[in-house]
């Protein structure tokens, strides 16, 4: 099993926008540049490799990526 973490120090982000954050073209905040599509790609690039991707709040946004078809 392989697991890649990234997290954020911000102040995280609240549920409702958790579980909306691998969507296509989704953006918590409209008023920053960016299309919203930085998560969707790794939602799928993720399942193109089999990997489970979630987002959860721990002292800031943390991206989890695991990968339990690969073996170093």
């Amino acid at each position: 099993l392989i697991c890649l973490y990234v997290k954020d120090e911000g102040e995280g982000l609240p549920l409702e926008h958790i579980k909306n954050i691998f969507k296509r073209a989704y953006r918590v905040d409209t008023k920053k540049i960016g299309t919203g599509l930085g998560l969707s790609i790794v939602r799928q690039i993720s399942l193109l490799h089999e990997a489970k991707v979630k987002a959860y709040n721990e002292d800031g946004l943390v991206i989890s990526i695991s990968f339990s078809n690969y073996k170093i």
